[in-house]
């Protein structure tokens, strides 16, 4: 069982950038587009199974 997050380093500098809130100010996602609220995602609501087979999974930024 897994979960995947991701986010686009606009700026090339190794991390996430966030605002003086810890808002992030860079696009991210997680699998099943599971969102969080003030904080990460559920990991119920992130996880999925991965097989013996092929998997593919569409993460939206």
């Amino acid at each position: 069982v897994y979960a995947v997050s991701v986010f686009h380093d606009e700026n090339d500098n190794g991390e996430m950038d966030t605002n003086g809130l810890g808002i992030p100010t860079e696009n991210f996602g997680c699998s099943n587009d599971a969102k969080g609220f003030m904080g990460p995602p559920n990991w119920k609501k992130a996880k999925f199974e991965l097989s013996d087979k092929d998997k593919n999974i569409i993460i939206n930024l």
